[in-house]
């Protein structure tokens, strides 16, 4: 089996509910916790392991719905990824959100941090991102998303965008495979800037233009908002 791990929470919920019904072994260790009181190999073959607070690792196998997904990042070969060394700080929770429409480059940021150690949340659909759709009206949408962000003062939550919209929608189109979400990408936007304007006031609430920055710009701009850095990480 291949270890995954993902920073889209309803993969992570999808492959949970996967094992479950299989009835595979499920494992969860407080971070804090240092010592293991079982071989090394007993935590390995767990389905999933779940380090509190942190990351959960996903033992992926061949025949799962979400094998090789592309939302899914592989962590077999990163030396960070290794139990110890998750528990001994090389991977921390940045505690950031981010968010946007689809095609400003959520999920490519997200892999790359987490490949250098900062796992972020890539949207957080119940609480910001379904407020974007249409059913929701403008008064609902602010409160609800006001009174998330307020409520979790240590998370930043960062609304990517990009004010290029031909630059966008080219990106959108270039897909190899587009979702009916990727058509209203541009709607999306509006709905995040006003919620933005309505929301400026509030501290934990970034707005970060992507237009003519790098992939690798970006996620440095991105990473300075960690709530705490991995070990051997180094801010440029």
């Amino acid at each position: 089996m291949e270890t995954h791990i993902t920073t889209k929470a309803n993969l992570l919920k999808r492959y949970i509910e996967e094992m479950k019904f299989i009835k595979q072994s499920i494992l969860k260790i407080q971070s804090e916790n240092k010592e293991f009181f079982l071989p090394i190999s007993y935590y390995e073959e767990c389905a999933l392991i779940y380090i509190e607070g942190v990351i959960t690792l996903m033992k992926i196998p061949r025949n799962s719905s979400i094998y090789r997904h592309p939302d899914t990042i592989r962590v077999d070969n990163n030396p960070r990824y290794t139990l110890p060394n998750i528990l001994s700080g090389y991977v921390v929770n940045g505690n950031i959100v981010l968010e946007g429409a689809d095609g400003v480059g959520k999920t490519t940021i997200s892999k790359i941090l987490a490949e250098n150690g900062i796992i972020t949340e890539d949207r957080n659909v119940p609480n910001i991102s379904w407020l974007m759709e249409p059913e929701y009206d403008r008064t609902e949408r602010i409160e609800t998303i006001g009174n998330y962000i307020t409520s979790n003062p240590n998370k930043t939550i960062i609304f990517l965008f990009n004010s290029n919209e031909k630059e966008l929608m080219d990106r959108i189109n270039n897909r190899a495979h587009q979702s009916d979400y990727d058509k209203y990408a541009l709607y999306k936007q509006d709905k995040y800037l006003d919620t933005y304007r309505e929301l400026q006031h509030l501290k934990n609430l970034v707005l970060y233009d992507v237009n003519g920055k790098s992939i690798a710009e970006v996620a440095n701009t991105v990473s300075t908002y960690t709530s705490s850095y991995p070990k051997s990480w180094v801010k440029k």
